[in-house]
């Protein structure tokens, strides 16, 4: 769901920032990869491609980077919940994410959103003139907004208990009356 060419032309645009592209090779998606590798060698773009970082490592990489960029390719329009994004918020990472509104609420204060390579490229430039506090402030709100809307007791437990519910209501919906009432008498603890 990523548009991963956006990121390394945006590289190139900001020379002066060191872009970091992690990558997992999966899915038999070397060629992929490769073809990436070609377009940033043939644009002249400064991005680093890694692939195949431990988590630890990638964890690390991601804590010191201090921009977290979210490329969305646009053929793709699902965007749901990226894992990605709350984790880098809470490292303290400042988003920069492509602007729909639901990733403008999913992110809130912890960055902002672009619509195309300019925008992202001002926002991202305009970092460079942030003071201590800036960064600081930034930094707080990107932790506290990962821990308090997107951890995984927020999110994870209330998520398992609608998959049940659906669950639920559709073996219900596929049996007989007499075993929807024996069904719903039935209580389930958690």
């Amino acid at each position: 769901s990523k548009s991963l060419p956006f990121f390394i032309h945006l590289a190139k645009e900001l020379p002066e920032f060191k872009f970091i592209l992690a990558l997992v090779k999966c899915f038999d998606n070397d060629d992929y990869i490769n073809e990436l590798k070609r377009l940033a060698s043939d644009i002249s773009s400064p991005v680093e491609i890694r692939t195949n970082l431990p988590k630890e490592s990638c964890a690390e990489l991601v804590s010191e980077a201090g921009i977290y960029l979210n490329t969305v390719d646009e053929k793709l329009m699902n965007i749901g919940m990226p894992i990605s994004i709350s984790e880098a918020m809470a490292t303290g990472c400042y988003i920069v994410a492509s602007n729909y509104e639901s990733m403008k609420s999913y992110i809130g204060e912890s960055g902002k959103t672009y619509n195309d390579i300019t925008e992202a490229k001002n926002i991202i430039k305009d970092t460079e003139l942030w003071s201590d506090d800036k960064w600081d402030k930034a930094w707080k709100n990107s932790v506290e907004r990962a821990f308090s809307k997107h951890a995984d007791e927020i999110i994870l437990r209330p998520m398992f208990f609608d998959w049940i519910k659906i669950y639920k209501d559709r073996l219900i919906a596929t049996e007989t009356p007499e075993a929807k009432l024996d069904k719903v008498s039935q209580t389930v603890l958690a």
